[in-house]
């Protein structure tokens, strides 16, 4: 398994640096295509009865979060218009795979079940479209910034994405990404009560009831004020930083702080 995730972590380079200054197709896209598989063969590993990434320790659910995000983006944008976030996301999934080969025990006594298995793919789906929302909204503050320089008329001629087609698309992400959250909590509540366990005001449910309170708020802001740009970044941050601290900051202190 290790050496699948240093081929990762290979392939990642090897993509990062055929990305730069050419266009998306076979060749260029072909490394970051194997470097998916080997991290996907990584961490869909059998060991000891269950899947590596099931161990729920907090390095191999951080790169079974940014590898969703890699694959969503390969399937969102087929034609590389976000050139600065597939780099982005190719440079972290590299690391993330690097960083799965750190010994970080997991932890025992997971829900099981269709209930749990269902909760958990919605969760790695929100937090998967989470990450690559942000890291969209990035290139295309970035894009913004170039545009608003002397001499911009080279980088509208430069190939890239429009920056309002941009930032409809990532609007757009960020609104299936809320949609799959409201589905995240609902099924969390409901394998509460089939469970038989109360519902406890937490640190985790209080930041996850944060972080969908901030995206509505964004949200809204899109559709009736037309919030864009540095207002929309900060309300995204504010919500990813919440959703940060509602499940990573959870696992780290039980498997770091607490193991």
């Amino acid at each position: 398994m290790g050496v699948l995730h240093v081929l990762a972590a290979a392939c990642y380079c090897w993509g990062v640096a055929s990305l730069r200054g050419r266009p998306l197709d076979w060749r260029t896209g072909g490394p970051v295509a194997l470097g998916i598989l080997s991290q996907s063969a990584a961490l869909l590993t059998v060991a000891d009865g269950q899947l590596a990434f099931r161990n729920y320790s907090l390095l191999t659910a951080l790169a079974f979060f940014v590898l969703a995000a890699l694959v969503l983006n390969c399937l969102l944008d087929r034609r590389g218009g976000f050139r600065q976030a597939w780099m982005a996301l190719c440079a972290l999934a590299g690391c993330a795979s690097l960083l799965a080969l750190l010994p970080l025990a997991g932890r025992d006594g997971q829900a099981e079940g269709v209930a749990a298995n269902v909760h958990l793919i919605l969760a790695t789906l929100a937090y998967a479209l989470f990450l690559l929302s942000f890291i969209q909204m990035i290139d295309a503050v970035s894009q913004a910034r170039r545009l608003a320089k002397p001499g911009a008329e080279a980088a509208r001629q430069g190939g890239e994405m429009p920056l309002l087609a941009k930032e409809a698309l990532v609007f757009r992400h960020i609104t299936l990404g809320f949609a799959i959250l409201t589905l995240t909590i609902g099924t969390g509540v409901a394998l509460a009560l089939l469970n038989g366990e109360a519902i406890e005001f937490d640190h985790k449910n209080l930041f996850a009831a944060l972080t969908w309170l901030f995206c509505l708020a964004l949200l809204a802001g899109r559709r009736w004020r037309g919030w864009r740009g540095r207002i929309a970044f900060k309300m995204f941050l504010a919500c990813n930083v919440c959703l940060v601290l509602s499940y990573l900051g959870t696992v780290f202190v039980l498997d770091v702080l607490l193991a």
